[in-house]
């Protein structure tokens, strides 16, 4: 039974998060009268990135940070966490061979999602301004579809909106729980993609260091299963 499609989580999969991270926390710095020639300014946003932890702490807790360590005001900001899910999506960028992959894929005929946790209007907002959006054969995103990864119930929506079954899905993702559990408890074939180097992992399970390492991978995938 061959694969019928290929499917991805967004951030740090096919968005470089970190870079429009950055460029948002730099924002909120600035925004405080930071001076962008100054060393203290890049180790404010330099620890911003740290307390971030890959977007996995909520902006409440780095806005409380923030507020403790540098005396934050927060001027034109109510509110960290939705001021983040507003802006963020404006510095979208995707690592550079996501598109040439998406591309790929669709040439070799391979069916393309993306599975996504987060708040509609953002996640909607950045695959638009990615440019991907005529890549896709569908989207889920959790708020939309009302379940989070790793809920199996955001991986089912997703295969039956593309009229496949589960296990004709490769799923890739950077996120061991959301991700890779989701994607094994959802009867997906999970790949797993860490673009910040090189982490030890003792599970054995399918992963590329880049996306351009993917539809290689797909092919040995493809003749494993025959």
């Amino acid at each position: 039974m061959k694969y019928k499609a290929v499917l991805f989580d967004f951030d740090d999969t096919l968005g470089d998060r970190e870079r429009y991270a950055y460029a948002l926390y730099r924002n909120i710095v600035e925004r405080e009268g930071y001076r962008k020639d100054d060393p203290q300014t890049e180790a404010v946003i330099q620890q911003c990135m740290i307390w971030d932890q890959n977007g996995s702490v909520s902006k409440h807790a780095i806005e409380k940070e923030l507020r403790a360590m540098y005396a934050f005001r927060f001027n034109g900001i109510d509110d960290l966490d939705t001021y983040w899910d507003d802006h963020l999506w404006e510095y979208t960028v995707l690592f550079d061979d996501a598109v040439c992959v998406l591309k790929c894929l669709k040439e070799e005929g391979y069916l393309t999602g993306v599975i996504t946790n987060g708040k509609t209007y953002g996640q909607m907002q950045k695959i638009a301004r990615a440019g991907i959006k005529d890549l896709l054969d569908a989207v889920a995103v959790s708020e939309a579809v009302g379940f989070r990864k790793p809920e199996r119930g955001i991986f089912d929506w997703a295969a039956d909106r593309l009229h496949v079954r589960n296990e004709e899905c490769i799923f890739i993702g950077d996120n061991w729980t959301t991700d890779i559990i989701g994607a094994l408890h959802a009867g997906m074939k999970p790949v797993w993609y860490w673009p910040h180097g090189k982490r030890i992992c003792h599970y054995p399970v399918d992963r590329v260091d880049s996306l351009s390492e993917l539809p290689e991978l797909i092919r040995k995938l493809e003749e494993e299963k025959k």
